[in-house]
């Protein structure tokens, strides 16, 4: 995706989250004999708000938020209109349980179609009503003695699925996961105590969405912001950072040395193996220096000082971290290479070529421009080796 197309996707759900809501609260405000009389102004933003933070998912093809969404409405639904626990509240939290550990597959996936089957079956038993929703109350909501402590099975498989989510959170840091992580976090007060929160369901539920929210405003600052295949700060966050440095800064332009042979020798994904191994030593960089993928197989670190010395010996320690653990190559070539010879997998050496200069007031232009000459240096007296602007 491109930091053109990442900015306009950003702008557009920006610009749905404002218009939409205050086009609904101004409507609303025009029907006092209709909407007002059964809503209050801050649950119309509520509801609002949610099914723009649907549309919102939708348009990031993040179809599990978008079910989390409508299932977050459903639980206020039932908590607002029929208040039955298990019939409105238990069976979409335990889906909520659930949406973290779906993978995304598009409106046709795991996560739409359980919302629907969850919706179904909340609707028939609110609709029902007397024993059908009597059963499913007393299934989740009966409470069960564990090491002394009564808890509902809802409530334990709650707090499993919250444990769970939070374990893979911590592994994984993606952002779409705080927000369906948080989102099961709000709604655990509703498994513990559903009888007696019916008049917070607002309150409960409004907190889920904005944690919904939250999730995906991180998932839009990471698009803009954030390489997606090696997962260091984008062309974009450089440039942004270069407006903020002090009138004296350091800047090192590193390429990968022979990258094309990855790619013509062993395919693309070997390539990209390449790139994540070095943006994941060039993350680990020294002296306060910070790494930026600045386009292909080039890398920017910028430091905010101008003592070259440390920042020499950052770039130097970078260079050989790289250099010094031999890089086994993964992928289907390399195996149909290792089929047609008896075994051995393939082992390259990744190495890098860097040119480093100071900043002293010139335009940011000149100063990438004296440390790219640098590098080309570098890349003309052999390669593997660091050489400093004059």
């Amino acid at each position: 995706m491109s930091i053109i197309t990442t900015i306009f996707l950003v702008m557009r759900a920006l610009l749905l989250a404002l218009l939409w809501p205050s086009v609904g609260l101004v409507i609303a405000s025009q029907w006092p004999d209709g909407l007002l009389r059964t809503f209050s102004m801050i649950e119309l933003g509520m509801v609002a708000l949610a099914l723009t933070g649907a549309g919102v998912a939708v348009s990031f093809a993040q179809w599990r938020v978008f079910t989390a969404f409508i299932l977050v409405l459903t639980i206020w639904s039932g908590l607002r209109f029929a208040g039955t626990p298990a019939a409105m509240v238990g069976l979409p939290i335990l889906a909520l349980v659930l949406l973290p550990w779906l993978r995304e597959r598009g409106i046709t996936g795991t996560g739409p179609a359980l919302a629907g089957c969850i919706i179904v079956l909340v609707v028939a038993l609110w609709a029902r009503g007397g024993a059908p929703a009597s059963s499913a109350d007393s299934l989740l909501f009966h409470p069960l003695e564990i090491l002394t402590t009564e808890i509902s099975l809802a409530a334990l498989i709650t707090l499993l699925g919250l444990s769970g989510a939070l374990v893979r959170l911590a592994i994984r840091r993606e952002a779409i996961d705080i927000g369906l992580a948080g989102a099961l976090a709000s709604s655990i007060p509703l498994v513990l105590a559903p009888s007696s929160l019916t008049p917070g369901a607002l309150a409960v539920t409004a907190a889920a969405v904005l944690s919904l929210w939250s999730g995906l405003l991180l998932h839009a600052w990471r698009l803009a912001y954030l390489d997606e295949l090696t997962g260091l700060p984008n062309r974009r966050a450089l440039e942004e950072r270069i407006q903020r440095l002090p009138r004296q800064w350091a800047v090192a332009m590193l390429d990968i040395d022979h990258f094309k042979k990855f790619n013509d020798r062993w395919g693309h994904d070997v390539g990209d193996q390449v790139l994540r191994r070095v943006a994941a030593v060039l993350a680990r960089a020294g002296a306060g220096g910070q790494a930026y993928r600045y386009g292909g197989e080039e890398f920017s670190v910028i430091f905010p000082h101008a003592d070259s010395e440390r920042a020499a010996d950052a770039i130097e320690r970078l260079r050989l971290g790289v250099s010094r653990d031999p890089f086994q190559v993964r992928g289907d070539r390399a195996g149909a290479k290792r089929r047609g010879h008896g075994g051995g997998r393939d082992t390259q050496r990744i190495t890098l070529s860097a040119g480093l200069t100071i900043a002293n007031g010139e335009p940011p232009e000149s100063v990438f421009d004296k440390a790219d000459k640098a590098l080309y240096r570098a890349k003309a007296a052999g390669r593997n080796r660091l050489i400093q602007a004059e």
